[in-house]
């Protein structure tokens, strides 16, 4: 098993951590691109198990489809600092080519299994 964090980034990049330390990034006007243990890459690539993202064409969506055993997602929507200060956060777990549609102003984690 390994864990991304994700973050949308400015001019369509988007951008992964990993807990043990590191990051990358892809930069995506209208493709998809893989995230693995091993790195990130054109969608096309196999880079053995791990999520395939799509962001949507106003980049307001990031959709995953699942890419190994099991892909599990965590996402945090925060509401208004000053008006509503709370968090909402759900868990769904995807089975291997199943997908998810995430905004790209939640919090999100990624686990996926081997």
């Amino acid at each position: 098993m390994f864990a991304l964090a994700g973050v949308k980034m400015p001019d369509r990049v988007t951008g992964f951590f990993k807990p043990t330390g590191g990051g990358f990034s892809f930069g995506c006007g209208d493709c998809s691109f893989v995230v693995g243990e091993r790195g990130i890459a054109g969608g096309s690539l196999d880079l053995g198990p791990g999520i395939v993202f799509k962001l949507s064409r106003d980049g307001s969506v990031l959709t995953a489809t699942c890419k190994a055993l099991a892909c599990t997602i965590v996402t945090a929507t925060m509401g208004e600092y000053l008006t509503s200060p709370s968090v909402q956060a759900s868990v769904r777990r995807l089975k291997n080519s199943e997908s998810l549609d995430v905004s790209t102003t939640d919090r999100v984690l990624f686990y996926v299994e081997k």
